[in-house]
């Protein structure tokens, strides 16, 4: 389990408090959510920049149970935009600027309540996009006067939009394979606890079996024995 507590600690920077959060100030936000048996945990996005057009919502079930969980994304007026139900993963994007949403508040609520006893461990990513479908920062180069520049510098501005889009992407597909071999890893040590403990059972079981079947056949050839008596008693 320590890749699985690396990420806690590492996304612990990130996020603080699981009951209620918001991530108003941050373009890109990754974090590792547990969520209690029976419980619930939400956190809010806030947009008011008009740049931003799109929401990328994606989540994945790391550890615990089944590796499933609710999902619900709400809009700025309390309307339901995304309902999942007992969904180990899924990736959402949401317009903005769709007729009865525009800015404000988005809920994302994640919900355990009909596990009684496991709590489950979920990998949350959200990103704010624009009209490109980009996020970060990747604009900030094309703001002010670049019309007075020539046209290298107006070369040097699109490749370097290019070549820090495909890092972007680059690191959001590393950060999944991330997930993913910390989500296999709780499986195969629940598997391997799993076997060593019907293992142990099943071991038992024989030992036990064992000592009971030489008794037996040593009570047989003991014709003081209490076995011997029960069979002589039988045969008359």
């Amino acid at each position: 389990m320590y890749s699985i507590y690396t990420l806690i600690l590492i996304n612990l920077i990130y996020f603080l408090g699981t009951a209620q959060a918001s991530f108003s100030n941050y373009d890109e936000v990754g974090l590792s959510i547990l969520v209690p048996a029976r419980g619930r945990e939400c956190f809010y996005q806030r947009v008011t920049d008009p740049k931003y057009k799109y929401i990328e919502f994606s989540y994945q079930v790391i550890s615990g149970g089944d590796l499933d969980v609710d999902v619900k994304i709400n809009g700025p007026h309390s309307e339901e935009i995304i309902t999942d139900t007992k969904q180990s993963d899924g990736t959402h994007k949401i317009d903005v600027t769709a007729e009865n949403r525009g800015h404000g508040d988005y809920s994302i609520c994640i919900d355990n309540s009909f596990s009684y006893q496991t709590s489950k461990l979920v990998y949350v990513e959200v990103y704010m996009l624009d009209h490109e479908g980009r996020y970060g920062e990747m604009n900030k180069l094309s703001n002010g006067a670049l019309s007075s520049l020539s046209d290298k510098i107006s070369n040097f501005d699109m490749t370097s939009q290019n070549i820090k889009e495909k890092l972007n992407i680059i690191q959001q597909d590393q950060q999944h394979l991330r997930i993913v071999e910390a989500r296999d890893r709780s499986i195969m040590e629940a598997n391997f606890e799993r076997i060593n403990l019907w293992s142990m059972l099943a071991t038992t079981v024989m030992v036990i079996t064992s000592i009971i079947q030489v008794f037996t056949v040593r009570a047989l050839f003991n014709s003081g024995g209490v076995v011997a008596k029960v069979f002589e008693f039988l045969d008359r």
